[in-house]
């Protein structure tokens, strides 16, 4: 008896044997004209780089407007390589790269001058403030 419902027992793709008649074809992992599918047969290795948790790091711990730059170079990176634009991407991480290293620079720099430059201020000023007898 046909209820119209798939059922496991007599289901409609129970009688066809599977596999016989349809040659096996693999396809590729994008269709043809897709943005993916140029830049995947250029460079087989993948993207290069983009040193983004470098940059966020230098973002939170260091200096944060440097930082915000080579996080948005970073991200350049991955639009340029799905682009197909590989020396755009290698140019792109390098950027990425240096802002992160200057971030840490002047990061560094700012925290140990700031203190050294508050300390100065705060003993010059209480040794003006006291008279002397």
């Amino acid at each position: 008896m046909d209820t119209g419902y798939y059922s496991q027992n007599q289901g409609y793709y129970s009688s066809q044997p599977k596999n016989q008649g349809y040659p096996q074809q693999s396809y590729p992992m994008y269709p043809p004209g897709a943005p993916g599918s140029q830049n995947m047969m250029r460079n087989p290795q993948g993207p290069p780089e983009d040193y983004l948790m470098f940059a966020i790091f230098t973002t939170v711990c260091c200096c944060l407007p440097l930082g915000i730059v080579a996080i948005i170079k970073s991200l350049d990176v991955r639009n340029r390589f799905m682009a197909g634009d590989l020396a755009g991407a290698h140019e792109a991480a390098q950027s990425s790269k240096r802002w992160s290293i200057a971030a840490i620079v002047v990061g560094i720099i700012f925290n140990i001058l700031v203190p050294i430059i508050v300390l100065v201020v705060y003993y010059t000023v209480l040794r003006s403030a006291i008279p002397y007898y």
